[in-house]
């Protein structure tokens, strides 16, 4: 049995090699629709892998708590939420969800050094800012609890806003101005790159934010709070947590709206993650018509070879040749230009995944699973739309196939 097979497989390469050039352009289709469902499925999942990773490089656990109405905007230039630096401590203190916790506030402020200006993202925060943000520091020291407390004119700079203030010089304890203060660099922050969003994350400054409200702003209170959840299995305690315990602060009613909104980073994970699935998804769909219309012209061919070979199929049948023997036949032509199709289909797809996904910075997912699907899939359709061809063969009539000229 197994030698009839290697036979019919033999006999399916020559006819597919004696029209080389019409079985090459049925293969189009299927190698179109291979590749680009590859080229989908490893860019999109790559694209979101790395996503992923930015959010989770981008805090430890962490979760921001913004006042409802700073999210609708300010009145005359000044933050109008009903967060406070009492409610970050009480945080701290009565969550045990909660790791660290900082108030946060800024904005885009002109930074003036010795050697050059330039516009830099200036953030008020405590000395856990960096610890909940998961940011190193490259040289120097970080903010201390007395930096906060005194509090002293210090500042931990980004490696983008060091280059354009400093160039290639050594920042630390030189001193940059703000405004009309003048703040000494304490530290250099670790390379943080681009955030999803696509903003320079190491344009940035880090100061005490009692100064930055006091001396900056003109205000008193933090416009959002930063916090860290002990572990990952937490976060949704922990806000929770702060939900409860914010609404016991702010005096809410049971029928009262929060005045506070709680986002975490889990939150923007799963939405990338319900973003990229919802494109492959979309993408796949499309290399499926691809994949179909390769199957039609499979079809289409090998309905044409069955007309063409009418009397050869007769002349088998007179020696011998069973319906089943030249069913077989048939299939296995379909079945060897859907997959020599979907073999190609497989390296383009792979080289081409590859060459997109370094035009666009991220890493491909690669997956042998990938791979083995497509090209299963790819044999598929050749089997299921060479079904129909094979039967008309199969359903000759032996003495009309030899007439036929």
């Amino acid at each position: 049995m197994f030698t009839l097979w290697i036979e019919c497989f033999k006999m399916g390469l020559r006819e597919l090699w004696r029209h080389r050039l019409r079985s090459f352009l049925t293969m189009i289709g299927m190698i179109m629709g291979v590749s680009v469902v590859i080229i989908c499925v490893c860019v999109v999942q790559g694209v979101k892998d790395s996503l992923i990773g930015d959010i989770r490089r981008a805090g430890k656990n962490m979760m921001f708590v913004l006042s409802e109405e700073t999210q609708k905007g300010a009145v005359g230039g000044k933050p109008t939420g009903t967060l406070s630096r009492s409610d970050v401590a009480a945080i701290e203190l009565e969550c045990d969800a909660i790791a660290m916790a900082t108030g946060v506030h800024g904005g885009t402020m002109p930074i003036v050094s010795e050697y050059g200006n330039t516009l830099v993202s200036v953030t008020g925060a405590n000395q856990k800012y960096t610890g909940i943000r998961n940011w190193g520091i490259s040289e120097g020291r970080d903010l201390e609890p007395f930096d906060i407390v005194a509090p002293r004119r210090v500042a931990l700079v980004g490696q983008t806003a060091v280059r354009e203030l400093f160039g290639d010089r050594n920042p630390i304890n030189r001193t940059i101005r703000i405004g009309q203060l003048s703040f000494k660099i304490a530290g250099v922050l670790a390379a943080k790159g681009v955030n999803p969003l696509g903003m320079d994350e190491d344009n940035a400054i880090i100061i005490p934010l009692p100064i930055v409200l006091r001396d900056l702003l003109s205000t008193s209170e933090p416009n959002a709070i930063l916090c860290s959840a002990t572990s990952d299995d937490n976060v949704e305690r922990a806000v929770d947590q702060i939900t409860d315990l914010l609404r016991q602060r702010h005096k809410l009613g049971d029928g009262d709206e929060n005045d506070f909104k709680v986002t975490t980073l889990k939150e923007k994970e799963e939405q990338a993650r319900t973003v990229s699935n919802q494109m492959t998804l979309l993408m796949f769909f499309l290399a499926l018509v691809s994949l179909v219309v390769g199957g039609v012209g499979i079809m289409n061919i090998m309905l044409v070879s069955v007309t063409e070979r009418t009397r050869e199929i007769g002349i088998r049948m007179a020696i011998g040749a069973s319906t089943k023997a030249i069913n077989r036949q048939f299939l296995i032509e379909a079945a060897v230009i859907s997959t020599a199709g979907g073999a190609v289909g497989i390296l383009l797809g792979v080289a081409g995944a590859i060459g997109i996904s370094q035009q666009i910075g991220v890493v491909p997912f690669l997956s042998p699973a990938i791979v083995v699907i497509a090209f299963v899939f790819s044999a598929g359709v050749g089997v299921v739309f060479g079904l129909l061809p094979a039967r008309r063969a199969a359903g000759l009539n032996p003495i009309e196939a030899l007439r036929h000229d």
